[in-house]
């Protein structure tokens, strides 16, 4: 299923091309953009969103500009490099916000808690994501996917607590060895 999703895009991205129409392909961009993002693709999702921002730049689609800068940014903090990524995803989510632009902003805002998490910084992206779950109640379609991610944030916040506290259980058990036995047990 995602090579059809993944040859559509490409279709759309053909069409769009051969119409000469630079809003046209900075959309059928974004669209990629997020598709890639969605395959867990992120090579190819950075190179679409920076298309669609550099035509979106060039032409005044501000909304499409903002958009595309999250998925840029969390395309560029996936692989590796938050430090990289994160000021482009506040950019553009200061620029959606400036716009006035409201639809899909549980998606964005699902996204940048993705990038924060990423970034390391858990407790800011699960309050990111359970203010974008309340953000747009009417907006359904992207709901799931922030539930997704939320389920994901937390089941990382339960994984690192579980690990700190046998961490701390096994410094203070070889503590008390150390204390026992004297120098006869490593630290």
């Amino acid at each position: 299923m995602p090579t059809l999703r993944v040859d559509r895009s490409r279709q759309a991205i053909a069409s769009a091309t051969e119409l000469n129409s630079p809003f046209e392909l900075a959309y059928v961009q974004w669209l990629s953009a997020i598709l890639q993002v969605f395959l867990r693709e992120f090579a190819a999702a950075k190179t679409a969103a920076a298309t669609a921002v550099a035509l979106s730049d060039g032409h005044g689609f501000q909304q499409y500009a903002a958009g595309s800068r999250i998925f840029l940014g969390l395309a560029e903090a996936a692989p590796g490099n938050p430090g990289r990524g994160m000021p482009i995803v506040r950019l553009g989510l200061k620029s959606l916000n400036d716009s006035g632009f409201g639809v899909m902003m549980t998606l964005f805002s699902s996204s940048v808690a993705l990038a924060e998490a990423l970034d390391g910084n858990v407790p800011q992206a699960l309050e990111t994501v359970e203010k974008a779950l309340q953000m747009n109640p009417a907006e359904l379609s992207w709901r799931p996917e922030a539930i997704r991610i939320r389920g994901e944030l937390r089941f990382d916040c339960r994984r690192t607590r579980r690990r700190n506290a046998i961490s701390a259980r096994q410094s203070h058990l070889r503590g008390r060895l150390a204390g026992a036995l004297g120098s006869c047990v490593p630290r």
